[in-house]
């Protein structure tokens, strides 16, 4: 029941070969992947000999379409740029600095990714992740046209993270190819970085908000009890008296002048007066106040407008580089984002700031009666919304690995379409 190696099968394995080469994948790897495909597809096993020429050429054949995309698409201005990251950086060309054994190069400030939450340090990451945006839009055409696979950006990227300058830059066919595998891989890697230093932020910031409200909650407690307790017996007392002065108005034996001298005796002794009366009404008045802001989440508002400066000092630079997917994400929160983007973070106080992403109670909040915005909440309003739909993954980011749309980790629409049959064969 095995099938002969004929031309189709030899097409069959080259395309097979041809993919895990793109991959970078070990030859002896390679080797046993096609075995176990040709076993799997009952077809018989060629001679080593056969193999060996097919995956020479498909090793031949990915290299020299690479060698061509360069060639092609590579500018004067491209390599340029390629090669400044190969000389001393800036702060060793000073005279002062020439003494100094171990020198740092331009490439050597783009390797380490820190994760510290400090605001200077999250500025550095996104300052490196611009210079390497520019980078990676300037050498977009080339990137688009060597098209290389995740797998591969990610190796010859780590090829250049674990070794010396003078081991990349002595790679004469390959020093391009490997530089621009590195940006690429170093602008997702980054973006990563400034998405989970994002989440992080937000979330420690509202979580401290929560907190603090419970803590409020919790100092304030003995003394709404006290108050309640107040109320209640107070409630009591005047249920009494109005009891008794009920039944001694309704008593038909008892004179007119009567009833008033006992009512008035009865007032006096169980100490109801108007000004008790209206100490009473402003204990009730004050625990309708403590309720309402209970109910109504005003605290709560409040306590995130309060921690809204705080991280806008963290996360505002951020939003303003990231490059969000406009195509794949929610349209309501992407027109606040891009709002905040052209307006580089500094919303005025009118009633145009995009709010449609935000639930009915926010908009009521954010909004005050005289129309006019409360820029810090909408603000941090802004950013927790945004954590949630990233999480969710109804927000997606392009400068990334792992934040990007689920159509992105699928086969290429175009692709499926051309090669539809093709690919459900071997599949099968």
């Amino acid at each position: 029941g095995y099938a002969g190696f004929d031309k189709e099968a030899s097409a069959l394995v080259s395309f097979e070969m041809k993919r895990m080469v793109s991959l970078r994948t070990e030859p002896v790897l390679i080797m046993e992947a096609v075995i176990t495909f040709l076993e799997e597809h009952r077809i018989e096993l060629p001679g080593f000999a056969t193999l060996r020429t097919l995956l020479e050429k498909s090793f031949r054949h990915f290299e020299r379409e690479l060698e061509e995309i360069l060639a092609k698409y590579l500018l004067l201005e491209d390599r340029a740029l390629l090669d400044s990251l190969l000389i001393l950086h800036d702060s060793y060309q000073q005279e002062q600095k020439n003494q100094i054994k171990i020198k740092r190069y331009q490439l050597t400030f783009f390797k380490k990714i820190t994760q510290s939450m400090q605001p200077s340090v999250i500025k550095g990451r996104v300052d490196n992740f611009v210079r390497l945006k520019v980078m990676y839009f300037q050498l977009l055409p080339i990137i688009t046209g060597l098209n290389l696979p995740e797998e591969t950006i990610k190796f010859y990227a780590e090829y250049v993270i674990d070794n010396q300058i003078f081991q990349v830059a002595d790679r004469d066919n390959t020093r391009y190819l490997l530089l621009i595998s590195f940006i690429i891989h170093q602008y997702y890697q980054l973006g990563d970085a400034l998405v989970q230093t994002f989440n992080q932020a937000v979330t420690s910031a509202v979580n401290d908000c929560e907190n603090k409200i419970k803590e409020s909650l919790f100092e304030n407690r003995m003394n709404t009890s006290r108050l309640v307790s107040s109320v209640a017996v107070r409630s009591v007392t005047h249920i009494d008296v109005l009891t008794e002065v009920e039944r001694i108005i309704h008593d038909q034996v008892l004179e007119a002048s009567r009833k008033v001298e006992l009512i008035d005796e009865l007032l006096r002794k169980r100490k109801v007066s108007s000004r008790g009366l209206l100490e009473d009404q402003q204990r009730l008045n004050n625990l309708k106040l403590v309720n309402q802001r209970i109910s109504d989440r005003e605290d709560y508002y409040q306590a995130l407008e309060k921690g809204s400066l705080r991280l806008q000092i963290r996360v505002s630079d951020l939003i303003k580089v990231l490059a969000f997917d406009f195509e794949t994400s929610q349209k309501q929160l992407l027109d606040a984002i891009e709002y905040f983007q052209k307006k580089d973070g500094n919303i005025q106080q009118h009633n145009s700031v995009p709010i449609d992403f935000l639930s009915l109670e926010e908009k009521q909040r954010v909004i005050t009666s005289d129309g006019k915005v409360r820029v810090s909440l909408y603000k941090i309003l802004l950013f927790k919304e945004m954590r949630d739909h990233i999480r969710a993954g109804a927000l997606n980011v392009r400068s990334s690995y792992l934040y990007r749309s689920f159509e992105e980790y699928m086969i290429p629409k175009l692709q499926w379409i051309r090669d539809k049959d093709f690919l459900l064969k071997r599949a099968s």
